[in-house]
């Protein structure tokens, strides 16, 4: 949950749903995370890897929703 403000300055909470899973890294740094309720692995780009290591069970948010032929993608956040 964060609090986030608007463009009329106004303030509200974000209710974020955050989800755990399984982080695997490719060779050119980017990865994919697990997570039990999807089918299709998340895509993490590298830069919103946090550094995360091959193996390591992340905590994540996801910020675009899977389209046709794109799989959902997310950013580790701790």
């Amino acid at each position: 949950m964060k609090i986030i403000k608007n463009r009329k300055n106004q303030y509200r909470i974000n209710e974020t749903k955050l989800y755990e899973g399984k982080y695997r890294k490719s060779a050119q740094n980017y990865g994919f995370v697990s997570v039990g309720e999807f089918d299709k692995d998340i895509y993490v780009s590298k830069e919103d890897s946090l550094n995360a290591i091959n193996g390591d069970t992340e905590i994540l948010e996801i910020f675009q929703k899977k389209e046709k032929n794109k799989s959902a993608e997310g950013k580790i956040i701790k």
